[in-house]
C-alpha cells in the first residue's frame, strides 16, 4: 500500500545517519531552518536543465520561486545554505522531465537518497 506524503509544512526533520556532520555540531548548532540544519557560510548549488515550461512551472512552485530562469538553456539554478531545503522539493519533483547538472550535487544527492533507503530498511 502505498501514501502519498505532502512534505511542504513538514519541520525540523532529523533522520538518522543522514548528515556528514557529527551529532555534536548538530547539537552546538541551533541553526535550524524549516527544513533542516543550515551550514552557516556554505552554499550549495542545484542546477536543472528542464523539457518544457510547464515543468519549470512545477520547479517554481516546489523552490518557492527563489531560483534563478534561464529560458535560452532552458536551466533553473537554486542556491541555498541547507542541502534539505533543495533535496526535499527535488524529490517532490522526481526526474521524469528535469536533469540534474551539476554532478557534485548529483553525487551528494544519491549518497541522501542510499541512506534513507538503508534507514527503511533497518525498520
Amino acid at each position: 500500500e502505498y501514501k502519498n506524503y505532502d512534505v511542504d509544512c513538514i519541520s525540523n526533520i532529523v533522520l538518522k545517519d543522514t548528515f556528514t556532520k557529527n551529532e555534536e555540531m548538530i547539537n552546538k548548532s541551533n541553526n535550524l531552518s524549516y527544513y533542516g540544519i543550515k551550514n552557516e557560510g556554505i552554499e550549495t548549488t542545484l542546477i536543472l536543465e528542464y523539457d518544457n515550461d510547464s515543468v519549470l512551472g512545477r520547479i517554481e512552485r516546489l523552490f518557492g520561486h527563489k531560483g534563478i530562469v534561464n529560458k535560452d538553456n532552458k536551466t533553473y539554478t537554486i542556491k541555498s545554505n541547507s542541502e534539505n531545503e533543495l533535496y526535499y522539493p527535488l524529490f517532490q519533483l522526481g526526474t521524469k522531465n528535469v536533469k540534474i547538472k551539476n554532478e557534485e550535487f548529483k553525487n551528494k544527492y544519491m549518497n541522501y537518497l542510499e541512506k534513507q533507503l538503508l534507514a527503511l530498511k533497518k525498520q
